[in-house]
This record gives structure tokens, C-alpha cells and sequence, in this order.
């Protein structure tokens, strides 16, 4: 089941703009560019960084008892157990109501990530 991931920098950016956009008073926008899986997610990470994230499996006992213990994890049962995403719902989306703003690609997130590690190691 994909689930949506947005850069702070895409929120901030589709919030200035509806700011500024009477037709959006007290509405609810939905930013869904980026729709993944976990298995896609592992599979960019190898492909753009070219490691291996160590993975361990767990089943949703375990992921409720770390939701436990942490409430804010509570995101991962709605993603990863109960397969909940705001994928596709009347709410109106971003890049239409807006196509004049471009967002991060979780692809262009990674590439940044895995340069900011090879370049920790290199210090």
C-alpha cells in the first residue's frame, strides 16, 4: 500500500500559496505528489545511495507495542498496518489547484541524503 511523504520545504511552499488564494480559505489541501511503498522506498534508497538499509521485520504486534511507548510513531499503523493514506480523497490536490509550484521528489531527497553521508564519512 503506497503512502505519501512531503518535504517541510512542499508544505511551506502550498501554505504561502494559499495564503494568498481567497479560494482557499478554510479549506484542507492535500499534497500527494509523492506516492511510495515501502519495498519502492528500500529499493530507491539501493539504487541512490547504493547500500543496503539493514531491515527488520516486524509484525503490527510489535509495531504496536513501539506505537505504544511512542504515540507519535502512531503515523506507521496508519500507513504500514491499516494501509490508510490520503491518497485519493474529494479533498483538492496541490500540483492541480497549483501547478506552477514544483515539489521534492523523494528520489532528490535521497540523493541528498546519500551525499550528506558520503560526505560525513569524508570528514
Amino acid at each position: 500500500m503506497p503512502a505519501t511523504f512531503v518535504s517541510e520545504k512542499d508544505i511551506a511552499a502550498v501554505t504561502l500559496r494559499a495564503l494568498n488564494d481567497p479560494g482557499a480559505i478554510r479549506s484542507e489541501i492535500r499534497i500527494a505528489q509523492n506516492k511510495i511503498t515501502q519495498n519502492e522506498m528500500i529499493d530507491l534508497w539501493r539504487r541512490v545511495s547504493g547500500r543496503s538499509p539493514r531491515i527488520l521485520q516486524q509484525s503490527a504486534d510489535e509495531l504496536e507495542a513501539m506505537i505504544a511507548v511512542a504515540p507519535g510513531l502512531g503515523l506507521l499503523r496508519a500507513f504500514w498496518i491499516r494501509g490508510e493514506t490520503a491518497l485519493e480523497t474529494a479533498t483538492p490536490e496541490a500540483g492541480a489547484l497549483y501547478p506552477e509550484l514544483t515539489f521534492e521528489t523523494i528520489e532528490s531527497a535521497y540523493v541528498a541524503m546519500a551525499g550528506a553521508k558520503g560526505q560525513q564519512r569524508q570528514g
